[in-house]
């Protein structure tokens, strides 16, 4: 009995270590767009900074 439970208990929690494995691997995928969308937003406002500012 005691060996079913230990078996039953360490699945479990490789299961849950998986699923945050994987969770953390999708934040950090959100985390890295985000920041390469805000590096290509500063890089085309950079490009354009002086054409904004010859026409206000």
């Amino acid at each position: 009995m005691d060996n079913e439970i230990k078996t039953l208990l360490y699945d479990t929690l490789t299961a849950i270590q998986e699923r945050l494995k994987v969770s953390l691997l999708i934040a950090s995928n959100d985390i890295a767009d985000y920041e390469g969308d805000l590096r290509i937003k500063r890089a085309v406002e950079r490009k354009y900074r002086k054409h904004w500012r010859s026409n206000e």
